[in-house]
């Protein structure tokens, strides 16, 4: 998906500005898509595949830095595939953003 909004921006960029719009636009996807690894991994997946009973069902409160998670005895949503699910929908929402902002 980041690759893809990539070329998406770089394709909506002006002509006139193309070299240095498209080297500002491929710089933002990068660095949105590294923050938003380190980011998921620092809290996100905490917060969101967490067990939650202690906040009432709302948040989750483990996981965080995928320290408590047992990724080999828990089936479903939390696996490796399960936390870069994620991971990739919450960059791509930084990306998004970015997208919108192109050339302005």
């Amino acid at each position: 998906m980041q690759a893809g909004f990539a070329m998406l921006e770089v394709g909506s960029v002006n002509v006139l500005n193309l070299v240095e719009s498209t080297e500002n636009v491929l710089i933002k996807n990068l660095f949105d898509a590294s923050l938003g690894a380190i980011c998921w991994w620092l809290l996100g997946y905490g917060v969101a595949a967490g067990d939650a009973s202690a906040t009432s069902g709302f948040l989750g409160t483990t996981h965080f830095t995928l320290q408590s998670a047992n990724f080999e005895t828990v089936a479903g949503d939390a696996s490796y595939a399960g936390w870069l699910f994620g991971w990739a929908f919450a960059a791509t929402s930084a990306t998004i953003v970015s997208g919108a902002v192109a050339e302005r």
